[in-house]
């Protein structure tokens, strides 16, 4: 039998070839690794906002604008902007430009103020087009309405159908608030009904009789000074979001629901035209059903 004659220049080829395969390979395994790294990485940020469920330094804030996706606003953030995930863009909306607001808040650290995109009133956001966000965030900012819920009604007007309202709300059995007595649904039902635009001078007494001690309740409704119009608990929170939903028929389903402390943080979902004609059939079928002997 008579073998090939092989060159010691074919050999060395043959010895450059399998050497370059060999590195190719390496350099393959290292980037599966790499790639697994990276996977298991990503799946531990993933996971950061939820490890501290159940322990006493869990973050109901952090984990609940895990929800959030794409590009919203956020209302009064001034120097304490909810954090949101990296994939998340935020404008922020203020009665006052920064600059306004570092000179406003001299004890406030002046970098942590944010910029304002949108300088309008945050009840009205009449300068914010309608179906144009996709969140809306507004944290310890509906006890200070006079009208709560129309100032929720336009955050549903801003907001795409699907889009998000992210709420934090003190509850008043941990703040000054105390001893004030608890705003009931009927009292600002009626406010949303008239569409009232001030306040009255009884909830100024109320707030100087167990708050603002010595102030003047006459000249603070001369003013319409910014105080807490209205106070919940937790209950009451979530009585306001059901029947605002029920009585008002406004176009929205709470999705999540936490204590935070000495707050309430709630997240509800608007309706788009699909759930609205869903639960419009789902309605009328029950209704056709009770009709029938």
């Amino acid at each position: 039998m008579k073998f090939p004659i092989v060159t010691r220049r074919q050999l060395q080829k043959v010895e450059s070839r399998l050497s370059e395969a060999t590195k190719r390979i390496e350099k393959l395994r290292q980037q599966n690794v790499d790639l697994k790294n990276q996977r298991d990485e990503a799946r531990l940020a993933a996971r950061a906002g939820f490890a501290d469920i159940g322990s006493k330094s869990r973050h109901p804030r952090k984990l609940l604008a895990t929800a959030l996706e794409g590009e919203g606003i956020e209302i009064g953030a001034l120097h304490f902007p909810l954090p949101v995930p990296d994939r998340v863009r935020v404008k922020y909306v203020d009665l006052a430009t920064r600059e306004e607001n570092i000179q406003r808040h001299p004890n406030l650290d002046p970098e942590a103020i944010v910029e304002t995109d949108y300088v309008c009133d945050g009840e009205t956001l009449e300068i914010v087009p309608d179906e144009s966000q996709d969140f809306v965030i507004a944290n310890h900012m509906l006890e200070h309405c006079i009208n709560p819920l129309r100032t929720l009604n336009n955050f549903l007007r801003v907001l795409k159908p699907g889009g998000l309202i992210f709420l934090a709300l003190p509850d008043k059995r941990f703040t000054f608030d105390v001893e004030r007595p608890i705003t009931p649904f009927d009292h600002i039902e009626e406010d949303f009904r008239i569409d009232r635009t001030e306040e009255d001078l009884s909830v100024y007494e109320d707030w100087t009789t167990h708050v603002g001690k010595n102030s003047d309740p006459v000249r603070f409704h001369k003013e319409q000074k910014n105080i807490h119009f209205h106070v919940w608990t937790q209950s009451e929170i979530l009585e306001m979001f059901i029947e605002a939903r029920r009585r008002l028929e406004m176009p929205f389903e709470i999705e999540w629901a936490a204590k935070n402390g000495g707050e309430f943080i709630v997240l509800v979902r608007k309706y788009g035209q699909l759930e609205e004609a869903i639960e419009k059939e789902i309605s009328e079928k029950s209704f056709n059903d009770l009709k029938r002997p």
